[in-house]
């Protein structure tokens, strides 16, 4: 399983904040090789509910096997490889618990997530694939 890595002395570059509509909440994402990433409390602040609803959600959708866990579940790990902190979970499994519980603070959390992502650059993992963000080399502009 993948891992993120937390580093105390670290700036917060891979840090997003989304804000509500009502701004009365205010929760952490990480973006990873163009992903966003959320925690478990993170997950249920955005629509809610409790942690243990949330993980009910999630637990019922990797069962149902409409969710891969290795593709959207990461652990924190600090750079000297100890792993303290909680488990992340992909945009997609964030987006699954939000339908699943009928909430509608998805919808304009999805369309924010959207616009943070698309704005990132391309990570290791898109440009192994052959996504690029310039033009082909060799070729002039």
């Amino acid at each position: 399983m993948s891992t993120l890595t937390e580093n105390a002395n670290a700036d917060s570059a891979d840090r997003r904040y989304y804000q509500t509509d009502d701004s009365l909440t205010r929760i952490t994402c990480r973006v990873l090789d163009g992903k966003l990433w959320m925690t478990l409390d993170n997950i249920a602040k955005l629509y809610r509910t409790s942690e243990q609803d949330v993980a009910r959600q999630l637990k019922a959708a990797f069962c149902g096997r409409r969710l891969g866990s290795a593709s959207i579940r990461k652990e924190a790990q600090r750079d000297d490889g100890v792993v303290p902190g909680p488990t992340c979970y992909a945009l997609d499994a964030v987006l699954l618990v939000g339908v699943r519980l009928g909430s509608t603070r998805g919808e304009a959390f999805a369309h924010w997530a959207a616009e943070v992502l698309a704005n990132e650059p391309a990570g290791p993992t898109e440009q192994a694939a052959g996504h690029r963000t310039g033009p082909e080399p060799g070729t002039v502009k």
